[in-house]
């Protein structure tokens, strides 16, 4: 419920959004529940690089939700808020 605020709080600002998670059970649902992009490790190369630039270069994409596979360097300059 914690998350779920903070991230419509952050989305009536405006700002864009990660939000990190190891639980993946949680990251589908809550995901799924807001109609945010998700990226687990079964998520194919092209379709992060998709979800990524939609995140960066577009404002339909404000939160996307990334399980362990974000511990690796990625560059969203655009994002401003991490939960």
């Amino acid at each position: 419920m914690a998350c779920e605020y903070l991230i419509n709080y952050h989305k009536r600002r405006g700002d864009k959004i990660i939000v990190f998670s190891d639980d993946l059970f949680s990251l589908k649902e809550l995901a799924t529940k807001l109609m945010c992009p998700y990226i687990k490790g079964v998520v194919t190369q092209q379709e992060r690089l998709n979800i990524f630039e939609y995140f960066q270069k577009t404002n339909d994409v404000d939160c996307i939700f990334l399980s362990s596979v974000g511990d690796t360097s990625i560059d969203l300059p655009v994002a401003n808020v991490i939960i």
